[in-house]
């Protein structure tokens, strides 16, 4: 099993931050954090959000392709870093991260997020980690949502996986082999997808944490529509199955945001989707986004 892709030592090349010792942490959970930033640095929205779980029952280690040497004091102390070349997508970064574990030897649960989610209420987002966690101690995988585009998979800016899930021959080598050069969809379809295929074959249920409520599904699937109808006509010509081909994380960003405190950065920066323009704009008043 391989995805074809140039790859890179990942020696050499990378600067740490308060990378611990085989000896010196010994925390059981380990939250990953995939970071990048168009602007070369950390955003202050996202060093808030690391100054509320610094202190949780997790260690938090961020892999960030956006930042200088020079910017690495401006991270709450406990976190530990790692500074990469910017080639390759999140799941390069989540690589990098797993391949870091051997650091962590006491962790026996991963949860693996990126910064293509906005957090604009970091208490909820902490409290949807911590359930996470909690979840893997009887389930080998969990996912924040679940989307049917493609192919039912997890998707990737929320992953969780326990030491064995991600020791797992099958698993393991799957990262091993994430490629540092590919078409964004190529990624897509051989990352995100080809994940949450090779789980299912090895019979590990995708387990979503949000699910949208039963009362909510006719209204987001009427604006899914509409929105097609409108925007994306090419769609119904597209798929057979374009009822039921969205993403949550797009269609119901209003309740993930609601549930999770978390929201689509292309939301809110371009919305080249579309989606409710009004819902949009409230939001971005809400909670003073430029």
């Amino acid at each position: 099993m391989g995805i074809e892709g140039e790859k890179i030592p990942l020696s050499g090349s990378y600067v740490a931050k308060n990378m611990p010792s085989n000896e010196q942490y010994k925390s059981t959970r380990l939250l990953i954090i995939a970071h990048y930033d168009l602007s070369n640095s950390f955003s202050t929205r996202f060093l808030d959000f690391l100054r509320v779980i610094e202190n949780s029952n997790f260690r938090c280690l961020v892999i960030t392709t956006s930042a200088s040497v020079s910017n690495l004091n401006l991270m709450p102390q406990s976190i530990d870093v790692i500074l990469r070349p910017n080639l390759g997508y999140d799941f390069y970064s989540y690589k990098v991260g797993i391949d870091s574990m051997k650091n962590y030897t006491k962790v026996e649960s991963l949860v693996l997020i990126n910064s293509s989610m906005e957090v604009l209420e970091p208490d909820k987002y902490k409290c949807i980690i911590h359930r996470a966690f909690d979840d893997l101690s009887i389930s080998a995988f969990v996912c924040l949502v679940e989307s049917k585009q493609y192919f039912k998979h997890a998707q990737s800016f929320f992953l969780g996986f326990t030491r064995n899930t991600i020791d797992a021959p099958s698993v393991k080598e799957f990262f091993e082999n994430i490629p540092i050069s590919v078409p964004k969809k190529k990624l897509i379809l051989d990352c995100e997808i080809g994940l949450s295929r090779l789980l299912t074959q090895e019979g590990i249920p995708l387990n979503p944490l949000f699910k949208l409520p039963k009362q909510k599904i006719l209204r987001v699937l009427t604006r899914y529509i509409f929105n097609v109808l409108i925007h994306h006509p090419r769609t119904l010509r597209m798929s057979r199955q374009f009822l039921f081909n969205f993403s949550p994380s797009h269609y119901a960003f209003d309740l993930l945001l609601k549930e999770a405190g978390i929201i689509k950065q292309e939301i809110v920066l371009e919305n080249r989707r579309k989606l409710s323009r009004r819902k949009v704009e409230k939001i971005k008043r809400e909670y003073m986004i430029a």
